[in-house]
């Protein structure tokens, strides 16, 4: 793409694991990325000046469903985790979010990613006495997690999962399993941010099916780009670089502004539960479309 099509600008691509593999060739030919598929702290930790993420990093996706607990009188937790960088981010910063919110993390194990039986990992955070069960990885994970918490006939008090549940699959694939389920995702249509019921009609009217997080962090990405252009009136990529390092604006998904490394400050990402067949925002409260059930 820049060596023989010479395009003008690059976005990032999903996943940590990814952007991690691509990142130094745009560093090279200093190509400003907007990051809107990867959220790992590390990729922000390694000197690259041309990275930009666009949504609150995997150290801090879990801070409000921790709250939730809190006001909600649940305080001992266990966490599995898959072994891909984000996962394992994830899993590192529960634990120490969950020792500053005053709760307990009293199994913390993971396995290899691919691992499709989580039976041993399901009895252990049962036998651990733990109320909560957090499992971090993407949409496998979750629902494996959630079946084999089927077969040991199982369920604690709260069920969380990063990224699988908030895609219309996982309903599909557990049906009334997926029942009760929490996770966090960057967009829910229901959020009413600027553009963004705008997006949903023109999504399904496009493709035929409702938008998921991952579609409009994409889009939110492509907003964000084109407001450094539209900023510099040029797609000279070190003034749409600088111009990134410094916006502070909004698209679909909320509010945009960065470190001095590329990581997102201003966004925050809701927790979402599906309830009926639903999905349903339970934090923050001002946004909330149902209570939480635990």
């Amino acid at each position: 793409l820049i060596l023989k099509d010479k395009v003008d600008l690059l976005f990032g691509p999903y996943s940590s694991e990814i952007a991690d593999a691509m990142l130094p060739v745009t560093e090279k030919y200093h190509y400003p990325i907007v990051s809107s598929g990867a959220s790992s702290d590390s990729l922000f930790q390694k000197g690259y000046r041309y990275v930009f993420g666009t949504h609150r990093p995997a150290s801090k996706i879990i801070t409000g469903f921790l709250e939730l607990l809190l006001v909600n009188g649940l305080n001992s937790i266990a966490i599995i985790h898959a072994d891909d960088p984000f996962s394992i981010k994830v899993a590192e910063s529960t634990g120490k979010w969950a020792e500053r919110f005053g709760l307990k993390v009293i199994l913390s194990e993971g396995f290899r990613k691919g691992r499709e039986n989580l039976d041993e990992f399901a009895l252990k955070a049962k036998e651990s006495g733990a109320q909560v069960l957090i499992m971090c990885g993407h949409l496998d994970e979750a629902v494996n997690m959630r079946l084999s918490l089927k077969r040991l006939n199982w369920y604690p008090k709260a069920y969380f999962a990063t990224v699988g549940p908030t895609v219309t699959v996982f309903y599909d694939r557990l049906g009334k399993e997926a029942e009760h389920v929490f996770s966090s995702t960057n967009w829910e249509p229901n959020a009413r941010f600027p553009g963004s019921e705008e997006f949903y009609k023109a999504f399904i009217k496009a493709y035929k099916y409702i938008p998921h997080q991952q579609a409009a962090m994409a889009y939110a990405g492509g907003e964000i780009l084109e407001a450094a252009v539209k900023k510099e009136g040029s797609i000279n990529r070190e003034k749409i670089r600088d111009s990134l390092s410094a916006t502070d604006t909004m698209s679909i998904i909320g509010r945009y502004g960065v470190d001095r490394t590329g990581l997102q400050l201003k966004h925050f990402n809701f927790i979402i539960q599906w309830q009926k067949g639903k999905k349903e925002l339970v934090w923050p409260e001002e946004l909330r479309t149902a209570n939480p059930i635990f």
